[in-house]
């Protein structure tokens, strides 16, 4: 009986992360159709975020700063390299400032 409960607990856990994986597949979808469309370089007011990975990759991409959160550039990361926004850290190259996502509420919108 022991082990058909430890069983059936695994199956439940296992059932728990395939929706999760599901879930956040469908937000990356998302997340990728609302992304802006890069500004051409040069551009007033434009701004290149460049990205240095633990595993020594690298990416970049043009925003507009005045019209760019923090959240919209976890939600890029998030969405092109299959980061979970919610456990990413940026900080700037001398790594006096770092920057998380924040929950924003729905309510406001």
């Amino acid at each position: 009986e022991r082990e058909e409960r430890e069983l059936q607990a695994k199956k439940e856990a296992e059932e728990k992360e395939r929706l999760r994986l599901e879930k956040l597949e469908q937000r990356r979808q998302e997340l990728l159709e609302a992304l802006p469309e890069e500004p051409e370089a040069g551009s007033e007011g434009v701004i290149t975020i460049a990205l240095r990975f633990e595993d020594g990759s690298r990416d970049q991409r043009r925003f507009v700063a005045e019209e760019t959160s923090v959240n919209e550039l976890l939600n890029w990361v998030d969405a092109t390299h299959g980061m979970e926004r919610e456990k990413i850290e940026l900080s700037t190259m001398n790594g006096s400032k770092t920057f998380v996502y924040v929950e924003e509420d729905d309510d406001d919108e």
